[in-house]
């Protein structure tokens, strides 16, 4: 062959709630904290609790700490409600005090994604809150038309490497499309299967979104479409700041298709989703398939893990 193949993995970064211990941090001070900074919570939940702490140089805790709601896409009343309704923590011997959160589950109404923040006001006893003050609350929709397509699967087909042609699979991650529910988004990037010859991965998979038909019978991914992945700096000849594209592959031409149109995935008796469309990624100026296009797959797949 005379054209080189890039193939590229990414690990999938997990958002998750973060928190922390400040008593190193802060030593030398009294003061309050939020034990995380974002919870994200199921709207079929119920409620959930939220740790505020305080932290005293000496002797027991001894303050009395006001928070206060602020409602962004979530309304409280109508979607959410807390608890102590007052807005106020006492500390009296005890170190952690919680804040429920109860949550309206709007069953069979698609609201999307909700969310609001808790915010400490204030705190008796020259107690400060000087970090994690305030806490991020997402209340995630259960009731997406899209909902049983976001997950996990494992993605595969043929692909062209500079070794030849190889069968393969690798992880790949389905989720929403803020503000349109007939779209989604997909992670599709392939592994390196030259690792002694490539030897580096992308930081992050470029995602690419498809359009998803009334009957989820196909789903269809438009080109050519910008990715925005981030390489890392395989043979020298990437930067952190590049972008590549989603094309469709003329196997025959041995080039990328750039006039506008979409690889379709169609719906399996099995469940599963498949493509006769050749497709893969390439940088803006590499669509000649010359240089530096990347992953080339046809006999396209993907199935829920």
């Amino acid at each position: 062959m005379k054209y080189l193949a890039k193939i590229c993995i990414a690990g999938l970064a997990t958002l998750s709630l973060a928190a922390c211990s400040h008593v190193a941090q802060y030593h030398g001070e009294d003061f309050v904290a939020f034990k995380g900074s974002s919870y994200n919570i199921k709207e079929s939940a119920g409620s959930m609790k939220i740790g505020v702490t305080a932290y005293p140089q000496s002797g027991n805790p001894n303050t009395t700490v006001s928070f206060k709601v602020v409602e962004k896409t979530a309304k409280a009343g109508t979607d959410f409600s807390v608890e102590p309704a007052s807005g106020v923590l006492t500390f009296a011997g005890d170190s952690i005090q919680y804040i429920t959160v109860n949550v309206v589950d709007h069953d069979g109404v698609y609201t999307g994604d909700l969310d609001f923040s808790l915010q400490i006001e204030s705190a008796t006893n020259n107690y400060s809150f000087p970090h994690y003050n305030t806490v991020s609350i997402k209340i995630n929709d259960e009731d997406h038309p899209l909902l049983d397509l976001f997950g996990s699967y494992t993605m595969g087909g043929v692909i062209l490497a500079s070794s030849g042609y190889t069968n393969g699979s690798w992880d790949m991650e389905v989720s929403a499309y803020e503000g349109d529910v007939t779209r989604i988004w997909m992670d599709i990037t392939a592994p390196i299967f030259s690792p002694d010859l490539y030897g580096s991965y992308f930081k992050k998979k470029p995602n690419v979104y498809a359009e998803v038909s009334e009957d989820k019978s196909t789903i269809s991914i438009p080109y050519p479409q910008e990715t925005a992945a981030t390489p890392d700096d395989l043979f020298g000849g990437f930067t952190q700041d590049d972008h590549f594209f989603f094309y469709k592959w003329d196997d025959e031409a041995g080039v990328f298709l750039t006039e506008p149109g979409h690889v379709v995935f169609t719906k399996q008796e099995d469940g599963s989703y498949a493509t006769e469309d050749y497709y893969g990624f390439a940088t803006p100026d590499a669509t000649d398939g010359l240089f530096y296009y990347w992953m080339n797959v046809w006999d396209g797949y993907f199935v829920k893990k």
